[in-house]
């Protein structure tokens, strides 16, 4: 019997470990997905068990080499993780996380030693979530362990390093909110020869570049993996001709703006603005907002005053004129940084229904997420909204969006492989427009 040609990605997220399967025209034949119990690092806070992780790809591996012609693996993860290589070429373990709590007398040390970072490499300051920080830190409060590295690669390329042997850097890492990259001289950032970390990061490399896999994927091209939410924007940028956003929702819904041309401000930094970076080197504005972490919160506030099932808001739709006549709440002090959403259970009495309770917190977090887009919107024409992750389930989120921004076209789709889908296309470059955009995705003008 003859195997279908495939493309095979892993999608390495902090809760899921998915892997797709796409044939060479992307359409999906197999997809599975897994949660990975973290471990202790040595200070005993919870860490992906990247051992377990390399054991599932290998176990999978070995079982879809059997069933499909596989002709190109890739990856696409989160980018805030380094995978620290020691002489011997194996990584040192436990990885660190990237929600990992840190010694604030270093980080600001830090800061206060680099004090123009945070604007020239368009990062705010975020701890571990800056993986710069991290080889910092580790210099100064892990020292032995820090004399044993050789290498420091991001998760997406360190799986192209475990199963090429290749070592390589890759722009769309390195680029977002890392503390690494000088967007004003497009290089690393002087700091990085200062404190002798330079020699840790490999040789930058293009997103198209494969490599031939070792042992088991041997005679496989393999690519050096992209940053998970600079790959989602990956096919919207091949595709789409006029200008866009891409709203990628969730427990962060993350707004990203490629065609604006402007330097990140000061004031820009101070909401949490920073810069993603695509593959081929071009900064993308973007803004952040916990708007999915806000919504579970509060609509388990809900819930537990109303006594009422936990997911009582998949059945509410949007009125328009109920919408606009609902009060937004007042004197919450949230904001686009907030992650505290919080509330006293007497400001549930000021409502009759959970659907009313419901409307207030909406409205209210839709304004912060209003005041979130406008950071990178702002001196730019945009002609098109792209929506997707999970808010695009939410009818009264997308109806009110679409209605708050009525001059621009707003789409939604029923895809949420997007990451994927960017990784199978950077290795297998191939005509995608708008019309394959739009069939693969499903989509949908609201």
């Amino acid at each position: 019997m003859k195997k279908d040609k495939a493309i095979v990605v892993f999608d390495v997220g902090k809760t899921h470990k998915k892997c797709f399967v796409f044939s060479l025209n992307f359409k999906l034949l197999f997809q599975k997905s897994i949660q990975v119990d973290e471990i202790p690092d040595e200070d005993g806070f919870e860490s992906d068990d990247l051992k377990t992780i390399l054991e599932w790809m290998e176990g999978l591996l070995e079982q879809l080499l059997i069933r499909y012609a596989v002709k190109t693996v890739n990856f696409s993860a989160h980018g805030a993780s380094f995978v620290l290589i020691d002489y011997n070429g194996d990584p040192l373990l436990p990885m660190y996380n990237y929600l990992k709590p840190v010694d604030s007398e270093i980080e600001k040390e830090f800061y206060q030693a680099y004090p123009n970072l945070e604007l020239s490499s368009a990062s705010p300051r975020s701890g571990f979530l800056n993986s710069g920080f991290q080889l910092y830190w580790l210099k100064k409060n892990r020292q032995k362990k820090f004399k044993q590295v050789q290498l420091a690669l991001h998760l997406p390329q360190f799986f192209h390093y475990y199963f090429t042997g290749n070592s390589v850097s890759e722009l769309s890492s390195i680029g977002c909110h890392t503390s690494l990259w000088d967007y004003s001289s497009a290089n690393y950032q002087d700091w990085l020869i200062q404190e002798e970390i330079s020699d840790l990061q490999a040789p930058i490399s293009s997103s198209e570049k494969t490599s031939e896999g070792v042992n088991l994927l041997k005679g496989v091209s393999v690519g050096i993996g992209l940053h998970d939410s600079s790959a989602a924007l990956v096919p919207y940028l091949k595709a789409v001709k006029k200008s866009f956003i891409l709203l990628s929702t969730g427990t962060m819904n993350v707004a990203l703006n490629p065609f604006c041309n402007q330097s990140l401000l000061e004031s820009d930094l101070n909401q949490g603005c920073l810069n993603y970076m695509t593959p081929n080197g071009q900064s993308v504005k973007a803004s952040r907002f916990f708007m999915g972490g806000a919504h579970e919160q509060l609509s388990k506030s809900i819930a537990s005053y109303f006594d009422c099932s936990s997911d009582f808001f998949k059945t509410i739709d949007y009125d328009p004129l109920e919408f606009d006549q609902t009060i937004p709440l007042s004197d919450t002090n949230w904001s686009i940084s907030s992650t505290d959403f919080s509330l006293p259970k007497e400001i549930f009495k000021n409502y009759s229904s959970p659907t009313g309770a419901y409307y207030a917190i909406m409205k209210t977090l839709l304004q912060i997420q209003f005041t979130s887009l406008a950071f990178i919107l702002r001196g730019v024409k945009i002609e098109r909204i792209y929506l997707d992750g999970g808010f695009q389930k939410n009818q009264i989120f997308i109806k009110h969006l679409a209605r708050s921004f009525v001059d621009l076209e707003v789409y939604c789709s029923d895809f949420s492989l997007g990451a994927a889908l960017g990784a199978a296309l950077s290795v297998h470059p191939t005509n995608f427009d708008e019309k394959n955009l739009h069939t693969i995705y499903g989509m949908e003008r609201i």
